[in-house]
């Protein structure tokens, strides 16, 4: 696959840009999706990738924009060729180890087609997708001036669901490194349009206690949101969420014999959505109780009672 290099002045990116005289311009915007406030100068966004479709969905070619050229609202200046670009896929902060490609892209690849995957860990566990952003935008070909035939703002906002465990009852004079939680989830990627793509897999992550004795994520776990046009999961087809006791094994593996002590399957409809944060709530004791507090995607839930 060849990448756009970044253009910012009048020339060819490559040969097969036929008509060099015609241009679309495009500037990266990046906003919060909590508060709305435009965020693109903080640099928070990292490296930007955009995926050009055409007017079928059918894929065209890639560009890269650079951190500092998102952070400087730069206008990125690309040359048309025979096929037009009519949609744009942006995706920033893709961090390496977490998400990537899932084939290579050429021009049988559609906007409907996996972009992203999870990536595997040694372990065989998947990584999480970390903090990613997303916005898909159309190209306008109206009223474009300055040599330009087209162009338009590709805004982006963070993409995934945080997932957050808290475990009451648990003695605090156990070791932590001895318990770990497993997520499962029927999401393990991002098609270009940004939908979660269904492909099962299991994450895991250790625990911490807190200054209340809680025996918690030690930070929220980013997971592939499923969006609200997409079907609703059921209680059989939904993320579950799971407390492992280690049985002397060496740590982070699960050979020899680990223990489940708690889980929300078959309990809790597990659903991470975009913009909240799913706080899941085990209390351990003669019944294990299983409880959901949503929250904003910047808040974890912290009262030390329920």
């Amino acid at each position: 696959m060849l990448l756009l290099p970044l253009l910012l002045s009048s020339g060819c990116i490559r040969e097969r840009y036929v008509d060099c005289q015609s241009f679309i311009s495009f500037r990266v915007n990046v906003i919060d999706r909590v508060s709305g406030d435009d965020v693109t100068h903080t640099g928070v966004a990292g490296e930007v990738k955009l995926f050009m479709f055409d007017a079928s969905g059918m894929f065209i070619d890639t560009l890269m924009v650079s951190p500092d050229n998102v952070a400087g609202r730069t206008l990125i200046s690309i040359p048309l060729g025979p096929r037009r670009p009519a949609w744009v896929s942006a995706w920033g902060n893709i961090s390496p180890g977490q998400l990537e490609a899932t084939t290579p892209y050429d021009t049988q690849t559609n906007m409907d087609d996996c972009a992203l995957s999870l990536c595997t860990l040694p372990d065989g566990y998947s990584a999480e997708t970390g903090e990613v952003f997303f916005g898909m935008t159309p190209i306008d070909y109206n009223g474009a001036r300055y040599g330009y035939v087209g162009g338009g703002q590709a805004t982006i906002c963070q993409h995934y669901a945080p997932v957050s465990v808290i475990v009451n009852g648990l003695p605090s004079t156990v070791d932590p490194n001895d318990y770990y939680f497993e997520f499962e989830t029927p999401f393990g990627g991002y098609n270009f349009r940004g939908l979660a793509a269904e492909d099962k897999r299991t994450l895991r992550q250790g625990g911490m206690f807190d200054a209340q004795g809680r025996f918690i994520t030690s930070s929220p776990v980013n997971m592939v949101p499923r969006d609200a046009s997409q079907p609703e999961v059921t209680i059989d087809n939904c993320m579950v969420v799971s407390l492992y006791r280690r049985a002397g094994s060496p740590y982070f593996t699960r050979a020899g014999g680990d223990v489940l002590v708690a889980s929300t399957r078959g309990v809790q409809t597990l659903d991470p959505q975009l913009g909240v944060t799913v706080n899941v709530l085990i209390t351990l004791g003669y019944q294990v109780t299983v409880s959901v507090v949503v929250t904003p995607m910047d808040e974890i839930w912290q009262d030390s009672v329920w």
